[in-house]
């Protein structure tokens, strides 16, 4: 029973690491894109 419940919180934790790196990565490309059109 603890046991699933540890895996549970793990692949929680591997998902939510996901979405933000996720995010992270679409807001740089943002903020890139915006740096390159105020250098152009």
């Amino acid at each position: 029973m603890l046991l699933l419940q540890y895996k549970t919180i793990f692949c929680f934790s591997i998902t939510l690491f996901k979405f933000f790196r996720m995010t992270c990565v679409f807001c740089n490309t943002a903020r890139f894109l915006q740096l390159t059109k105020i250098i152009n």
